[in-house]
């Protein structure tokens, strides 16, 4: 087994923090390793500081990935081709990743051709956003929620530090349950380490008993409250002999600022600010302490903890986050948000020599679970699993999947969403294909798959033994056998839209079978739904609110994991395993030239600008709000072009070209009718600015406004449901109410004026896609879940 450590922290200042502590402590349990089956190698910049792993040098294969740059997206790519290069050139089994959320560090952007893990210390900025990623700069922020997205998607098993971090990760990424594997610290000081009795400390640090605090001023310290905790001891007058000594680097503002606390508070002088303490001076410091008092409100571990049981140490800490994993009954746990609670907890170790003497004795033994052997042998075995059972050897058999999904030529998202998925999935899976009879798909289809008719399979079940059946479901009858299936067969379902009412009413009301679809009312919503269902029937079929009826549910019960390509539908669901795994798209590079021809060619030559709406149209794409806007922009762009490339559905076409030729812009609209995939791609690239609004929506993810997205085009949508989640840079939302029209208007016009804005709207929306729905990235998120599923079963039996 070959591993690669992502070196990069060996470069920057974490060395002197836990964070280089604890891949040190790896490092080095690594290098032990002499069974001549695993190799070490180091990723390293040029820069790195190799005096660190000198001690282990000779066991260590140095790969140089090149001169260390910035921390930006650039560097971001980079440093991801050198890891690939590393991977292949080498031959790299597993590849560690030691620090993925700093922000002096890059993360790989894609999955790289080995296993990957990655360690996760904490979350803390995202889960306490206030005091951090909301006083961040602005991009500051979004590089570190890109990468707490991108954690799960671009490695194969998670390292927290702890189960509070394990909880966390999972609860932020959505990874699944059997995805993280904690690895918790040991720490180097600790009982096998002499104690320090130095004079020259003892006159430094005087011989008066102290409560050691070796906080910071970083907020979550809770350095104030600590104080406030210890004038409340102060001034009970119990304990006069007793400081509270502050063990933190600070610079001289930091340490005014803090006077003017303590001034303030009138703490006086029994508070002792250190400075930065050498490792030598902290050991006197853990050795000498009465109390080590840790009121943090959130750790992802809490190190200094661990360091003072393992002296020995009485500990008062906060019952909050990963500290109760640490601490257990070995020591008291206090509400850090409560200096009274605190100040009592203090006063009972200092008051009880008994307490005290047995608070020490249990402070040693609680460490002993943490040692720095344990930590590597953990690891170790962590990277040995992802080796032996991170996925199947080539030569052995691949998990079988049945799939039901529209295909091409059948025309719906659907279908070409599935033509892109299973040209990626297969190289991970075996995959049967099942579509509704009399559908022949497209050539290449059958060149690579089996290919079956829905009703088939049942009588293969039993023969070819499916590991996993995946249905894909929508709002419409191309559907229709996989939910009927599904009801008989559980397996993973793809939820393409929140509401599928229109697909159970169509293959029940309106063929004529009343019963099943009062049935199916009744089901989902009770005795309500009933009386809903029959109204519908008895008043020559009246609209139901879909929304509020969305006729989901027997799907989604029936389910055993459903997938979602956005947050805002899985929110909406409230049963079930939901898993999101985004829509996919890859970033299209379409010159000035090429664009330019196909102009030529679609007629479109010498108009500016080009407003495009694409794919089907009905009457929640609101056209006539575009159709408006655009009007009102003509006087000041004669040349100007509105394209509305798609089918239209039929009485909603009647209204709409009522409108144009109302609007005067009968020589100016373009209605395209059904596009094939070739033309459809000429068409999109020819816009200058997109336009999908949409509402009301029925949850699903728009695949066009992706291409609009994947081409580079700027974006202007409906500030509603999941399109709220694609990101500013890149895309505009226009409010669904009476000013909608004035506002798109005015966005149009804004982004015509500056054409610097939408050039980077273009490359933010090439680099969001990149980022973040890159088909082979949602292929292998495809193959993660399967391979869970699978697992899961397996373990059931």
């Amino acid at each position: 087994m070959k591993i690669l450590v992502d070196g990069q922290t060996l470069s920057t200042p974490d060395m002197a923090r836990g964070i280089g502590d604890y891949l040190l402590n790896i490092l080095s349990g690594l290098a032990k390793i002499k069974d001549g089956e695993t190799g070490l190698y180091l990723a390293v910049y040029e820069d790195y500081d190799g005096s660190l792993i000198k001690a282990f040098a000779s066991e260590v294969n140095i790969v140089v990935i090149g001169k260390r740059l910035k921390a930006d997206a650039a560097a971001s790519r980079a440093y991801t081709d050198g890891i690939v290069r590393a991977v292949k050139d080498h031959g790299i089994d597993v590849f560690w990743i030691t620090n993925p959320l700093m922000p002096n560090v890059n993360l790989i952007e894609d999955a790289v051709p080995c296993r990957t893990v990655a360690t996760v210390y904490d979350l803390i900025p995202l889960l306490l956003k206030d005091k951090y990623l909301d006083r961040w700069p602005a991009e500051m922020s979004r590089e570190y929620l890109a990468r707490v997205a991108r954690l799960d998607r671009v490695t194969d098993r998670l390292m927290p530090i702890s189960e509070c971090t394990a909880r966390d990760v999972a609860r932020a990424t959505g990874a699944g349950p059997g995805k993280a594997k904690v690895v918790y610290p040991g720490s180097k000081i600790d009982d096998g380490v002499p104690r320090n009795d130095d004079p020259a400390l003892r006159q430094k640090y005087g011989d008066r008993r102290f409560i050691l605090y070796p906080g910071g001023f970083d907020p979550r310290k809770n350095m104030e409250n600590a104080a406030r905790a210890f004038k409340i001891l102060a001034d009970e007058g119990r304990h006069d002999n007793v400081d509270l000594v502050i063990a933190c680097a600070c610079d001289e503002n930091a340490r005014k600022t803090f006077a003017s606390f303590l001034e303030e508070t009138c703490i006086g002088g029994r508070v002792r600010l250190t400075g930065y303490v050498p490792e030598p001076e902290l050991l006197w410091l853990y050795d000498h302490a009465s109390v080590l008092f840790f009121p943090s409100l959130y750790e992802g571990f809490g190190l200094p903890v661990l360091e003072a049981m393992g002296r020995g140490v009485p500990v008062v800490a906060a019952g909050r986050a990963s500290l109760p994993e640490i601490v257990g009954s070995a020591g008291l746990l206090v509400d850090p948000a409560d200096p009274e609670e605190m100040a009592a907890a203090l006063d009972r170790v200092l008051s009880d020599p008994a307490l005290e003497g047995r608070l020490r004795d249990l402070s040693r033994k609680r460490s002993l679970r943490f040692s720095r052997e344990k930590s590597a042998a953990a690891a170790l075995e962590v990277f040995r699993e992802l080796h032996d059972t991170g996925g199947p050897p080539e030569n052995s058999r691949k998990i079988k999947v049945a799939y039901f999904s529209p295909l091409p030529p059948q025309k719906t998202g659907v279908a070409v969403y599935s033509k892109e998925l299973l040209t990626r999935l297969k190289d991970y899976v075996s995959i049967d294909l099942f579509t509704d009879e009399g559908v022949t798909p497209d050539p290449g289809f059958r060149e690579q798959f089996e290919c079956h008719c829905c009703g088939e399979y049942e009588a293969l079940l039993e023969r070819k033994r499916y590991d996993v059946t995946i249905y894909h479901l929508g709002n419409n009858v191309f559907h229709e056998r996989a939910y009927v299936t599904l009801l008989r067969h559980p397996g993973i379902v793809v939820l393409h839209d929140y509401v599928l009412h229109p697909l159970i009413q169509h293959i029940t009301a309106l063929r004529g079978d009343t019963a099943a679809y009062v049935a199916e009312m009744k089901y989902a919503y009770g005795e309500q739904g009933e009386r809903i269902a029959r109204g519908y029937l008895e008043q020559d079929f009246r609209r139901v609110d879909m929304m509020q009826y969305p006729l989901n549910e027997r799907a989604v019960n029936a389910a055993r994991c459903v997938i979602v390509h956005s947050q805002y539908l899985k929110d909406m669901l409230t049963r079930g395993v939901i898993r999101v795994i985004p829509h996919g798209r890859d970033p299209v590079d379409i010159d000035a030239e090429t664009a330019g021809k196909y102009k030529k060619e679609l007629g479109l030559e010498g108009a500016w600008p080009i407003l495009g709406c694409y794919g089907f149209m009905n009457a929640n794409r609101r056209l006539e709000v575009l159709i408006d806007a655009f009007a009102g922009l003509v006087p000041r762009y004669p040349a100007a072009r509105l394209l509305l490339a798609g089918e239209v559905e039929p009485h909603y076409k009647t209204r709409i070209l009522d409108l144009i030729k109302k609007r005067g812009l009968a020589d100016r609209a373009l209605l395209t009718g059904y596009l094939d995939e070739a033309r459809y791609r000429k068409y999109m690239a020819c816009a200058d600015i997109v336009v999908n609004l949409r509402y009301p929506t029925m949850g699903e993810t728009s695949g066009t406004l992706l291409d609009a997205l994947a081409f580079g085009k700027p974006a202007i949508v409906s500030n509603v449901g999941s399109y709220r989640e694609v990101p500013d840079r890149c895309c505009w939302k226009v409010d669904v109410d009476v000013y909608e029209k004035d506002l798109l208007e005015a966005y149009v016009a804004g982004l015509l004026e500056n054409p610097q804005l939408m050039e980077t709207m273009g490359k933010n929306a090439r680099a969001y896609i990149h980022e973040y729905h890159r088909w082979e990235n949602v292929a292998r998120e495809y193959y993660k879940l399967i391979r869970e599923y699978v697992s899961s079963k397996e373990h059931e039996r």
